[in-house]
């Protein structure tokens, strides 16, 4: 039989095993007294199961007995099995096969293994451990905004510091600046501090301090772009540049051996200049492939190398067969520390962090950096960029390009880091960022100097798990129920795992296929602060049954969601930093509490049909959030995006709640039929609305903007309502104030209609309806309008203008007597010039 209550089954990510479990041998079967079977097995394996574990009994003759069971451990050498009736001891006693991931002493270490997905129930859990809680780094400047426009560069100075001349840079000392393709004076091209400014000149400083020095004078060639959005500035330096590091360190191509050409790679890179190219032939077989001398370096307050490394074509090689040495020559020789690169990667083309511990300090006179391949795979080209010596793991603020950095504070993302430079870490928003000419969005949010912290990601073992085939950390390949869904959960303590405390974060390397967090989903399992950062896919989904999530969080992963079928998606908070949300505006999609895009290139599609939380889209690429038909959201913030804070299409109305939009290029776009509502929302572009087609009827009515409920706005295309204060016909209340700003979208074929008023009215009894009108130039035609044809019996057009002259209020009247019973409409009407407006106050409708 199956067990019928729920596993609960363990994954620790860091050191849990995948190994599978020896098979217990059974002597005896007898009732435990309370007629379950009770099984003598002589030992309970190693790691021993535990109360609750899932075995296999097979082989018994008697079967009865054959099956899955979860068990209770009465002592060292006996189990019971839940759910099961005492019958006989059989002569053939058969085997127990542990199933393993009972305890945390026992627990996988990831659920990606055939194994494990054959090892569970629809509806079990399983448990992840939670990543080491965040440790403070200390102070650091962390800067806000919007992606800053490239500037020209006119000159540079061959000096020590190099000085630059642009006109228009608007920098100030202590920003950061990128420079790209200058030419002559090459060694101003990359990263840099800004200081000296005067005028359209500044200098540049390297992020130690020490000065720029040019090596010709430039002319007016490259630009250059402010990114200290980018860039997080700790308070001192927390690593120990050894080698292609930025503009600091090595600026010259490495020594090359025969058959292998070396040289700096302008193209791709981790940081502004360029990376170490090795371009190995076939006929170099084995050895060491090229040095590169670093001067003397005391590395002995330091436990750990971390690089990055990105082989551009060739056959890649197992665990090992490629690696970088540490030597005390400065030609490559005398080598005392061997950093082995592992398989990293399932096809080339791909950035990778390599991070290794040595668990001792390195040595104090460390003199050059070596490339050695140690396995024959022919031709194969390698680059490498942003060699720095890290502090031991046990240090709080140990710091490596694995870490994730934060303010650690409420709604405030964690970030990858994209290279390290002395106390200047850049941030990483996708798999293959460059920080060239195009570099990612950046930071968006407040500007200020606190506290930072760092957390570590687990990574699985890639030399072992993905060489087996693995196609991702987790397969939850079951299908559950609505009512009894699959659950993989993160955050469990690091002690027991029996409370959820904290997050767990899993780090997919960019892997190309492999770097998957889960794959192949089925339909009903629940995900909950199991976290991806630089996955390929976060999630796989192959399903088209739904797929829920309490808290999800992602930082630079190339995709969030893939998925084939017409799925579901359920989220209760969603956080993605970097990377891209696919259009699932024709999935089920929703997210209940809180949704948030930050840094991504593509725009945050929302289904029809569905209700939001708070959704947040921050320094996209291009549009900020992108409505298809009718959805409400309780409170909406785009801000800092390329070009529309929000964007509608479809048929249906959207009604958003609070928030706000800013620093887009437009605040909102619209091109649908139904109208927007918004509420309490503040707009703060110089352009808060426009259209895709000014040919359209579509409004939005933005009520109580900003939060003040005297102000409320009704954008038209070519022209705007909204109430006021400042002109009114009586002393209290608000007045409404129309105003035409296209004769070629307003004028009287189709003039700018505010309605004023809709009215239950009765039969054969004549309507009276009166309006006082005020215009401040007799340019404008405005009116009182009842539009015929609404109910019977007032089939015409019944309209009062005003004739008063300018700034003068006016009372005008309409009648009409309708046959019927029914509801009307009343609306004021507008049109002439784009500068005039008109003012409408006290309404008074009888009958």
């Amino acid at each position: 039989m199956a067990y019928t209550s729920k596993g609960i089954f363990y994954v620790n990510p860091e050191a849990g095993s995948d190994a599978v479990r020896s098979n217990l041998v059974p002597s005896a079967y007898a009732n435990n007294g309370s007629g379950l079977v009770r099984v003598t097995v002589g030992s309970l394996g190693s790691p021993a199961i535990a109360t609750g574990a899932v075995v296999v009994i097979a082989g018994t003759s008697s079967s009865l007995y054959v099956g899955t069971w979860k068990v209770t451990v009465i002592d060292s050498t006996t189990i019971d099995l839940q759910e099961s009736t005492y019958t006989s001891n059989p002569a053939t006693k058969g085997t127990v096969i542990p199933w393993g991931g009972s305890s945390l002493a026992d627990a996988w270490c990831s659920f990606g293994y055939t194994a494990h997905q054959n090892h569970t129930q629809a509806g079990d859990e399983v448990r992840v451990m939670a990543s080491p809680a965040p440790t403070s780094i200390g102070s650091a400047t962390w800067t806000g905004g919007s992606l800053k426009a490239t500037v020209n560069i006119t000159s540079s100075t061959n000096a020590t510091p190099i000085a630059v001349t642009a006109t228009g840079h608007s920098l100030v000392d202590g920003d950061t600046v990128l420079i790209n393709g200058h030419t002559t004076n090459t060694n101003a091209n990359g990263v840099w501090l800004v200081a000296g400014v005067s005028g359209s000149t500044f200098q540049l400083t390297n992020a130690d301090g020490t000065n720029s020095v040019g090596n010709g004078v430039g002319g007016a060639s490259g630009t250059l772009r402010n990114i200290s959005m980018h860039t997080v500035k700790l308070a001192s330096a927390l690593t120990q540049n050894v080698a292609v590091c930025g503009n600091q360190g090595q600026k010259t191509a490495w020594t090359a051996s025969a058959n292998v050409t070396a040289d700096i790679y302008a193209t791709d890179y981790r940081e502004g200049f360029g990376s170490c190219r090795l371009q190995i032939a076939a006929g170099f077989t084995t050895g060491l492939a090229a040095y590169v001398a670093t001067g003397t370096l005391d590395l002995s307050a330091y436990q750990q190398i971390s690089f990055w490394i990105k082989q551009t074509s060739g056959t890649i090689g197992a665990h090992n067969s490629v690696a970088l040495t540490l030597c005390t020559g400065a030609d490559g020789t005398g080598e005392v520390h061997n950093v082995p690169i592992e398989k990293y990667l399932d096809s080339v083309g791909n950035w990778c962090h390599v991070v290794y511990d040595f668990a001792t300090n390195l040595n104090s006179a460390i003199a050059s950096v070596g490339f050695v391949v140690n396995t024959d795979n022919g031709a194969q080209t390698f680059l490498i960029d942003n060699i720095v010596a890290c502090k031991a793991v046990a240090s709080a603020d140990s710091l490596t390009h694995r870490s994730l950095i934060s303010k650690n504070t409420t709604n405030e993302p964690w970030y990858a880091i994209h290279s390290i430079n002395g106390p200047l870490v850049l941030l990483a928003f996708s798999r293959n960022d460059i920080y060239g000419a195009s570099p990612p969005r950046g930071y968006g949010r407040t500007t200020e100097t606190v506290t930072t912290y760092k957390r570590s990601p687990a990574r699985p073992p890639w030399g072992t798990l993905y060489e087996t085939g693995y196609t991702g950390v987790f397969t939850p390949h079951k299908t559950g129920t609505m009512a009894n869904p699959s659950i993989f959960s993160g955050g469990w303590d690091r002690t027991d795992m029996s409370t959820q405390t904290d997050e767990t974060w899993i780090d997919g390397q960019f892997a190309a296929a492999n770097g998957t967090l889960a794959y192949n989903i089925a339909g009903y399992t629940y995900f909950d602060k199991l976290n991806a950062v630089r996955c390929t896919t976060a999630f796989n989904n192959s399903g088209v049954n739904p797929v829920l999530f309490g808290v999800f969080r992602t930082a630079a992963c190339l995709n969030t969601v893939a998925s084939a079928g017409a799925d579901t998606w359920t989220f209760g908070t969603l956080e993605i930093t970097g990377g891209t949300l696919p259009d699932l505006s024709a999935k089920q999609f929703s997210c209940s509490d809180r949704l948030v895009l930050e840094s991504s290139l593509a725009a945050l599609y929302l289904a029809p049909g569905q209700s939001y939380g708070d959704v947040v889209v921050r320094n996209g690429g291009g549009v900020g959030v992108y409505f298809n038909g009718w959805s409400r959201i309780r409170s909406v913030t785009a801000e800092n995006n390329a070009s529309y804070g929000l964007y509608t299409v479809g048929t249906g109305d959207v009604v958003y709640g609070g928030g706000a939009t800013s620093g887009n290029a437009v605040g909102v776009r619209c091109n649908a039929v139904g109208s927007i509502f918004l509420n309490r929302m503040t707009l703060n572009e110089a352009t808060k609305v426009s259209w895709q087609s000014n040919t359209g009827s579509q409004i939005v009515f933005s009520g109580a903007e900003g939060g003040d409920q005297a102000v409320n706005y009704q954008y038209h295309p070519g022209g705007l309502v909204v109430s006021q204060t400042a002109v009114r016909h009586t002393a209290t209340g608000i007045a409404w104030k129309i105003s035409p700003t296209s004769t070629a979208l307003i004028h009287q074929y189709r003039p700018l209609r505010m309605s004023v008023a809709k009215v239950a009215v009765r039969a054969d009894t004549q309507v009276s309806a009166s309006v006082w009108l005020r215009r401040d130039n007799t340019g404008l035609t405005l009116r009182l309008v009842y539009k015929g044809g609404q109910i019977a019996g007032a089939a015409s057009d019944v309209t009062a203008s005003m004739t008063a002259i300018a700034d003068t209020w006016e009372h005008v009247t309409i009648q009409f007597t309708p046959t019927e019973n029914g509801v009307v409409e009343l609306a004021i009407e507008a049109f002439g010039g784009t500068t005039y407006n008109g003012y409408v106050d006290d309404l008074t409708v009888s009958q």
